[in-house]
């Protein structure tokens, strides 16, 4: 039946927007969620999307170009200025773990190891189903110091809002940040959250390598080469730390700092003395 949906989508004409498409089967997706978590309620204890294959799952969704957008430290700077405090933290928490905002506001301090530098992120949170390991790196580290109790409940969400209660979403607010940090180009979208995710692991790559960037986001094996290859947590932790600075502009200890370019007039300075030692020895 979600198939037939998604054909009967294609067949329209006109042929509705990429993201119309896509939004309805993600909408489709959350009621059947919700509906299952209210199974006494709904009488509904399985989602239809539980059991779709990867192929399948490939033609529900639209085909089109993925959506890059790349934040630069300034913008992330500013965002930071201007988000409200709670949702700040929850956007540099994801820039430098490479987590999914779901999987952020879903996060218990249970599942939060500060002294080995991880977290989990259990499976029924996770895109793939899977649970998996998440390095934490000294900004992201330093974030989870700031909101930490003295003696927290393992069951206790970790990031709040202003009131006190678990963080649904930041939407709204977020929006209005990137507005006033973003200089649009010619036919360019406004970038989203998950573009956080992207330049996180755009950064680590440049500072490490492929397969430490593709462990950062937490993706699964898909070819041959990759399978090859294996990645320890202690290493993407060391690459967050390099990439730190050139994420949002902050070298956190024990990073490794990038060398900063002499101004002409530092240069000037410099060969001045040696200039004269030259001519007194003439």
């Amino acid at each position: 039946m979600l198939l037939g949906l998604a054909e009967a989508m294609e067949r329209e004409t006109p042929t509705p927007a990429r993201a119309t498409r896509k939004k309805t089967m993600a909408f489709l997706r959350r009621v059947y969620s919700w509906a299952v978590d209210r199974k006494t309620r709904t009488g509904i204890d399985l989602s239809p999307f539980a059991k779709v294959t990867r192929e399948n799952r490939k033609k529900l969704l639209p085909k089109g170009d993925k959506r890059v957008y790349i934040y630069t430290p300034e913008q992330l700077r500013d965002l930071y200025e201007i988000l409200p405090a709670h949702s700040a933290r929850v956007a540099r928490f994801a820039v430098h773990t490479g987590m999914r905002l779901r999987e952020i506001f879903r996060l218990r301090w249970g599942a939060v190891d500060m002294e080995a530098g991880k977290l989990t992120v259990l499976a029924k949170y996770a895109k793939n189903g899977k649970s998996r390991e998440v390095a934490l790196g000294d900004v992201a580290l330093e974030t989870l110091a700031a909101v930490r109790p003295t003696e927290p409940d393992p069951q206790e969400y970790v990031f709040l809002g202003e009131t006190g209660e678990p963080l649904k979403t930041i939407y709204t607010g977020f929006v209005s940040a990137v507005e006033k940090v973003w200089k649009p180009r010619p036919d360019e979208r406004r970038p989203r959250f998950h573009d956080l995710r992207k330049t996180g692991a755009t950064r680590i790559e440049a500072a490490s390598s492929h397969a430490v960037a593709k462990a950062f986001l937490g993706h699964a094996d898909e070819d041959v080469t990759d399978s090859y290859v294996s990645v320890a947590l202690d290493a993407v932790r060391d690459a967050i730390n390099r990439a730190a600075r050139s994420i949002d502009g902050e070298t956190p200890a024990g990073a490794i700092p990038f060398r900063a370019r002499k101004t002409a007039a530092e240069m000037a300075g410099q060969m001045a003395p040696q200039a004269a030692a030259r001519g007194s020895e003439q």
